[in-house]
């Protein structure tokens, strides 16, 4: 629970994310009659939280113990991330009924930063230390700190044990089981390299990469996407659909769902799929 309860606690220094799309409350000098000080007058009453379908259960768990500590109501409602999240975003908070705090995927944050619908978060170097460089660099953008990470997600390798009984040890070794195990519609290994998201995996393995750095920030002068390493990526990926390694099915916007589809009727001895596909 403590461990729980810290995550909300770096969570909440999100509040004020939307402070300049509300209206702005009365001044208060911070004092009573008799000279002492009242608390801090921008603590809030509360604090209203967004997070993600069917996400909201860790929430669920701390909120009772946040709200006795610190006096605070937390209140959460759950909105689609995917398709829905970010439109109601830049509906509702301009119109002052927006959340204090929002669950995002890092990719939208340049987007909403841009358009005013969030706002910097200063923290400590102790706080941004407690997180991967990765992870906060990701939460940044134009040198600006927005969100704190709540998860990580990557692609991860996924194998039925009755159809693979050892992992092959090199990304050759797989192509070569793959080979050897693609007849009759069942398929040794499946991966939507069509989309970057997951392609970037045999390309950046190889030594490819979309920007460089350059005094800590990414340099969009820097391009990696022809270098050695990313050509022997892109050549790698090529040759699994030029001998039909992959079937034609899944590529395109429901190339995932015909992937998991033959995944679950054991018709794929592996596949490269993200940690979402583990409930299934």
């Amino acid at each position: 629970m403590k461990k729980t309860l810290s995550i909300f606690m770096m969570l909440i220094l999100m509040i004020g994310a939307l402070a300049a799309c509300g209206p702005k409350e009365e001044e208060n000098t911070g004092s009573k009659d008799n000279g002492e000080k009242t608390e801090d007058a921008s603590k809030p009453e509360k604090l209203v939280v967004w997070e993600d379908k069917d996400k909201s259960g860790w929430l669920e768990k701390v909120a009772a113990d946040f709200e006795k500590e610190h006096g605070v109501k937390i209140e959460f409602k759950e909105v689609e991330m995917a398709t829905k999240m970010k439109e109601q975003l830049r509906l509702d908070g301009p119109a002052g009924t927006g959340p204090d705090i929002i669950t995002l995927p890092h990719d939208q944050i340049g987007e909403l930063a841009v358009q005013g619908h969030i706002t910097e978060l200063k923290v400590s170097d102790d706080v941004k230390g407690a997180f991967s460089e990765s992870s906060i660099n990701a939460q940044s953008f134009d040198g600006k700190l927005y969100g704190l990470p709540k998860s990580a997600e990557t692609p991860v390798f996924i194998y039925n044990k009755a159809l693979m009984t050892e992992v092959p040890a090199t990304m050759e070794d797989l192509y070569e089981f793959a080979k050897a195990n693609t007849k009759d519609g069942k398929y040794g290994f499946l991966a939507l390299w069509d989309n970057f998201y997951f392609a970037h995996a045999p390309i950046g393995g190889n030594g490819g990469y979309v920007f460089g750095e350059k005094d800590g920030a990414l340099d969009p002068q820097d391009l990696g996407l022809n270098n050695e390493g990313a050509v022997e990526g892109t050549e790698y990926i090529q040759k699994w659909y030029a001998e039909k390694l992959f079937p034609n099915g899944i590529i395109g916007e429901n190339g995932g769902s015909a992937m998991d589809g033959l995944f679950n009727e054991g018709k794929v001895a592996s596949v490269m799929n993200g940690p979402w596909h583990s409930a299934e």
